[in-house]
């Protein structure tokens, strides 16, 4: 534990009789501080337009933020009209002395956060940040050359480990083929081109699909760009459907594949008929009806009840919860758990009996 960490825990000690953590949370925000208790709050510092309808947020968060490391991701919440809801985000600089974090937005007219951060965000405002997570990381280099593969807003864990290896004077080769749909929605542009001159091992290939006719990720693509994919390290980011046709181009081929997708992948299509089972919330004392057709989080917030999550597709553990009893199936696999006292992802589980949850 750090010097400036014991004073911390030493003050908050002195406070605990006379003040709860909430009551301390509250004032702080009524005085327009980021301190808390043990909550982290993160104070807008800047703003950037990075291009047509994507912004970077410069972050300063308070001293109970644990730290990141590039590639890794952050949920971000907010109150909107009275309900707490929470979306993940990845850094897209690397961590540095002076405690700034950066996080590139793509802006989705319909996306919730996104379109509260786009009218809202400005500096001086305060977010709150949750759970650091993320294990596409540079702990997993090996130091075979890197091919990154980003799909829109993929690009924002990768130009982290980019930036990262440039710091470290790119110790490996390094080639990044970058996907948008037009050219306006290019970000980091100029950067790219800079690190390109500046290191002779890296290679930066953009492809606007709205101008090429072969406008998915394909073998033949990538052989047409020169890439030769054998023997490298392959990170890939963006939407489902391009993480998964990434793998089926390249992973007979390559030393290694590691992929992030930002959109859940498609539910499996099964033969089971509608049923609707009895959820006790043991924490509550409720008991409701769901359907076996639609994710636990989804049918819970369809019934009124608040529940924390953050990426929605089973990476960040945030709408975790313990199943005392019963059967659940995976959304995407449609395997099933029948064991009891387990976490179980609400994101990504569909009831396939009575349960019991401890919510």
């Amino acid at each position: 534990m750090t010097t400036s960490q014991m004073r911390k825990n030493n003050g908050k000690h002195l406070l605990a009789p006379f003040i709860s953590s909430f009551q301390y949370d509250f004032w702080a925000r009524q005085l327009g501080s980021t301190s808390a208790w043990s909550r982290c709050f993160a104070r807008v510092a800047g703003r950037v337009d990075e291009a047509e309808n994507t912004f970077t947020l410069r972050l300063e968060p308070n001293r109970n933020f644990a730290g990141f490391v590039s590639g890794q991701h952050v949920n971000i919440t907010a109150q909107l009209n009275g309900r707490r809801i929470t979306r993940s985000y990845s850094f897209s600089n690397t961590p540095s002395s002076d405690g700034y974090v950066d996080l590139t937005i793509r802006h989705d007219p319909n996306g919730l956060m996104s379109n509260w951060l786009y009218a809202n965000a400005f500096e001086g405002s305060i977010l709150e940040l949750g759970n650091v997570f993320g294990g596409m990381t540079a702990a997993t280099f090996t130091g075979a050359p890197l091919l990154l593969l980003a799909a829109g807003s993929g690009i924002t864990p990768l130009i982290s480990l980019l930036r990262e290896q440039a710091n470290l004077g790119m110790p490996s080769p390094v080639t990044l083929v970058y996907w948008e749909r037009k050219e306006a929605s290019l970000c980091f542009t100029d950067e790219l081109s800079v690190i390109a001159r500046q290191f002779n091992n890296v290679r930066i290939h953009t492809v606007v699909t709205s101008q090429v006719s072969d406008q998915r990720i394909s073998a033949a693509q990538l052989h047409a760009l020169d890439i030769n994919t054998n023997e490298c390290q392959v990170l890939a980011c963006g939407g489902n459907a391009f993480v998964e046709r990434a793998q089926q181009c390249l992973t007979s081929s390559v030393l290694s594949f590691q992929a992030e997708a930002f959109t859940p992948p498609q539910s499996a299509q099964t033969d089971e008929s509608v049923q609707e089972f009895t959820i006790e919330l043991l924490k509550s004392g409720r008991s409701i009806k769901i359907s076996n057709q639609h994710s636990l989080l989804d049918a819970l917030e369809q019934r009124g009840i608040a529940v924390e999550a953050g990426c929605r597709m089973g990476i960040c553990n945030t709408c975790s919860c313990v199943k005392s009893s019963g059967t659940t199936r995976h959304t995407g696999s449609n395997e099933a758990d029948s064991e009891g006292s387990t976490s179980v992802r609400l994101c990504i589980a569909r009831a396939a009996s009575d349960l019991q949850l401890a919510l």
